[in-house]
Order: C-alpha cells, then structure tokens, then sequence
C-alpha cells in the first residue's frame, strides 16, 4: 500500500496529468531512502503484423525501489516494517527527476547516516523547464507538505 498526505492512496488521488511521482520508502528503525518512479511505461503489441508503441501501467503499484539493498532488506524484514510514502506528483520527467534531486539534496541524503541512498547523480538541464508545461513547477517543500 502506497500513502499519500498521511492516508492510503485511491486511484482517484493522483492527479489527471501525473505521469510520475517522488517517494519515500522508510523503515520503523528511522532509516529511509528517496526514490522516483513513473506511472505508465512504455511497451510495444504487434498489430496487422506491425509493432505499435503503447503506454502501459508500470508496475508502480507493487514497487520498492531500484536499490537492490533495500528490496533484499524488505524481503528478509517484511513490508510491515516498512512506509512507503508518496510525497508529491509529478507531470513531466523532468519533474521527476529534478524533484527528486531537489529533494535529496535538501534532506542532505548523501551525508545523513539514516539514509539509504547511495548516489546522487542525475544531470538535469534548464532547457527541460522551457516549456508550458513546466512553467509552473515549482518544487517547495513546505509549500507540498512534505515531511521529511
């Protein structure tokens, strides 16, 4: 079960335009990790002989995390033990992306022993937030209600 502002998440809860969201996974010892995943992934289905492109739901509902660490760790402890946390919808991937940066850089991640991340290392260019889109994206801890 995914949470969102302190309650289990409903389908009706993400936003119409989310493609993606940022995440906190935390363990009840204090110890956590930040991550980001997409909603829709992209796949392919052959029609009349042709492969099409198509936009699928990821497997976002049963996700973890992309840190081998951490999904051995929820194997071997059990979900119970852990929150996972959505902390704020994205709606394009460079939302995604920055936001999540945005985020372990504040929380100062890298250097926080209770963190679970190991690296920070995306490269994310101002070109990214040129369009409408992007416009009014603006990713303010207090301003999302984020705990972190």
């Amino acid at each position: 079960m995914w949470l969102y502002n302190d309650s289990e998440l409903k389908l009706e809860d993400i936003p119409e335009k989310a493609i993606g969201f940022i995440y906190r996974i935390s363990h009840k010892n204090g110890k956590w990790y930040i991550g980001r995943k997409n909603l829709k992934k992209t796949s392919y289905k052959t029609v009349k002989g042709k492969k099409k492109k198509v936009m699928v739901d990821s497997d976002w509902k049963e996700y973890w995390s992309s840190s081998d660490e951490l999904v051995a760790w929820v194997e071997k402890d059990g979900e119970s033990e852990f929150k996972r946390e959505i902390l704020i919808f994205t709606e394009t991937a460079a939302q995604t992306l920055y936001g999540e940066e945005c985020i372990l850089y504040h929380t100062n991640a890298i250097l926080d022993c209770k963190c679970l991340n190991n690296n920070i290392r995306a490269k994310v260019y101002r070109k990214w937030f040129s369009d409408k889109k992007n416009d009014r994206f603006k990713l303010d801890i207090a301003e999302t209600k984020i705990k972190l």
